[in-house]
């Protein structure tokens, strides 16, 4: 599921912590946007940023490789929606799950901007929509 960070974790990569918590910092400044309202302005924002999700996974700091490119992307998605949800399952609150359908709504293909079909399918492909029972 999480396969690059799984990877680095068990090949003892220190920096996972600090990669999860810059991701965490792009979040809270998506979020603090007033386009965050709506899945078209949330895609917009998507697409602005995921650059700098990219950047967590190593994109432009220790190559510009497909691999580094994805695992920002992992860290992107799984960032954006875990931390909506509770470590036994289901929501924090109703807002967690306002907010968890709404980045879902936007990932969809008609409100992603110009976010990487990548990273909008590593939505599916992790299953977290699933996973999380969003409808």
């Amino acid at each position: 599921m999480f396969t690059f960070t799984f990877d680095r974790l068990v090949k003892g990569d220190s920096s996972i912590v600090e990669r999860y918590q810059r991701a965490m910092e792009i979040w809270d400044k998506i979020w603090d946007d007033p386009k965050s309202g709506s899945a078209a302005g949330l895609g917009q924002l998507l697409s602005k940023y995921q650059i700098d999700f990219e950047r967590c996974g190593g994109y432009l700091e220790t190559g510009t490789g497909h691999e580094e490119m994805s695992f920002g992307q992992e860290i992107m998605v799984v960032t954006g929606f875990l931390q909506f949800i509770l470590p036994g399952g289901g929501f924090i609150d109703d807002e967690a799950e306002a907010k968890a359908k709404l980045l879902s709504d936007a990932f969809d293909p008609k409100n992603r901007g110009s976010c990487s079909v990548i990273a909008s399918g590593m939505t599916d492909w992790l299953g977290l929509t699933e996973r999380i029972q969003i409808p």
